[in-house]
């Protein structure tokens, strides 16, 4: 799981990380929602997104593009990411595809 203090309270909305909350959105705008944010990787949606669920990762001069299959989330694209970063990466989706699923369902099930 996810060094998961900071992320709770960033999902949850905990006053103490309004300032990280105000920066992310600030940063990302309001057509990237961010999920999360790891090892220098964002993980986000773009607000006018289409099915299938799926999640973007950019960072370190890369990025990816994963699809929930229905059981887990499927690498669909990839580019400039290398490989030790990917495995970070995909373990940091496996690890948390229910929060990714859920903030999917939260912002375009509206």
């Amino acid at each position: 799981m996810i060094q998961g203090y900071y992320l709770a309270n960033y999902l949850a909305g905990i006053e103490n990380n309004t300032y990280i909350c105000k920066r992310i959105i600030l940063k990302m705008g309001k057509d990237m929602p961010e999920v999360f944010r790891f090892y220098g990787f964002s993980f986000f949606f773009y607000s006018r997104e289409h099915e299938p669920l799926h999640i973007h990762v950019e960072g370190n001069g890369g990025m990816a593009k994963f699809i929930w299959n229905g059981n887990e989330f499927e690498l669909f694209e990839k580019q400039k990411i290398k490989a030790n970063d990917y495995k970070k990466i995909k373990q940091v989706i496996d690890d948390n595809a229910d929060i990714i699923i859920s903030r999917w369902k939260e912002y375009f099930e509206k």
